[in-house]
């Protein structure tokens, strides 16, 4: 296989591993509450997306942004966007959104501009798709699907970012 092709089945292998995981998680149909269920499964959600961010950015940042990203800059994101999502649901994708060029270090452009407003749209774009998933799908399906979808546009993200250092 060619590096890109190999490149590409990799970021793919993350996103539909984590998915799995995620879509795992949701067995049961689990309530949020004190349960020790809930806690642990919530903290296997938290590990596992930590670390399908940081496969992602390392395997579509190549040689360059490998170096840069650890997993420091990704909690970093990760603890921002849930401190704001605390305030308003709707500031989650935002600052996911807008932590992406510092995760892989982006230099500021007109383009890194472009993908921002690309990726504030993909956001919302998100939102919808992971309504209508929940409301005519529903269940396991929706949720593999879900995280499907929002590990392509994390992926398509990190890249287009990655490609301006």
């Amino acid at each position: 296989m060619k590096g890109g092709v190999r490149r590409f089945a990799s970021v793919a292998g993350v996103v539909l591993l984590h998915a799995a995981v995620q879509m795992l998680l949701v067995i049961g149909d689990p309530s949020p509450g004190a349960t020790l269920w809930f806690v642990l499964a919530a903290i296997a959600s938290v590990v596992a997306l930590v670390l399908a961010v940081w496969a992602v950015a390392r395997l579509v940042g190549g040689r360059a942004v490998a170096g840069g990203v650890g997993l420091g800059r990704v909690v970093v994101v990760g603890v921002l966007a849930v401190a704001a999502s605390l305030l308003s649901p709707l500031a989650l994708p935002v600052v996911l959104v807008l932590g992406t060029p510092w995760l892989v270090g982006a230099r500021p452009s007109g383009r890194a501009v472009l993908l921002l407003v690309g990726g504030l749209v993909l956001a919302a774009l998100s939102w919808v798709i992971a309504m209508v998933l929940g409301f005519f799908v529903g269940g396991l399906v929706a949720a593999f699907l879900t995280w499907v979808w929002f590990g392509a546009v994390a992926a398509l993200l990190l890249r287009g970012f990655a490609r301006l250092r």
